[in-house]
């Protein structure tokens, strides 16, 4: 099994229409999709996406009806996302050793890391981010998972200013 654990970064660029971003985010995933790659998440992606999506509209970079097909757009990837039948929970002891001496600001990307990481036993793996931070915290933290970072000019400003802390 081939699988792709989408970050938030992606799912929120592909939603919110992000110029470039969008663009880059769905050649990304229909290569993906048409060499056979099967998308992960964990559940936590839901209630990011929803968060960044909705600070976009309050801070006026997408206009209630942009918000309103966003929200549509991620119903969408999320019918054809993989989640942890048993949620999220059994990620939290890899999470935080993943986590841990980066700060609370990389609690949701220790998570993303982490099902990438459990994945990663069972074939390849790849995690799917605009968020170059992602790729450092792996190769320090989870040496067996693949990071693969979109975009010439990745702005992790854009992940830490829409994290919740933990």
């Amino acid at each position: 099994m081939r699988s792709v654990v989408l970050d938030a970064s992606v799912v929120v660029a592909l939603c919110a229409k992000e110029p470039h971003r969008a663009e880059e985010a769905e050649a990304a995933l229909q290569e993906r999709e048409r060499d056979g790659w099967t998308f992960h998440a964990p559940n936590a992606l839901v209630s990011e996406a929803q968060f960044i999506l909705c600070r976009k509209a309050a801070l006026g970079s997408l206009t209630q009806a942009e918000y309103t097909a966003a929200l549509a757009i991620l119903q969408a990837v999320l019918s054809v996302i993989a989640f942890l039948p048993e949620g999220d929970g059994d990620l939290l002891t890899a999470a935080e050793r993943i986590r841990h001496g980066y700060g609370c600001s990389r609690c949701a990307d220790s998570t993303y890391i982490a099902l990438a990481e459990r994945l990663s036993g069972a074939g390849p793996v790849e995690l799917l981010t605009f968020d170059t931070g992602q790729r450092s915290q792996a190769a320090a933290t989870a040496p067996l998972v693949t990071v693969t970072v979109l975009g010439a000019q990745s702005d992790e400003s854009v992940a830490h200013q829409t994290s919740r802390p933990c």
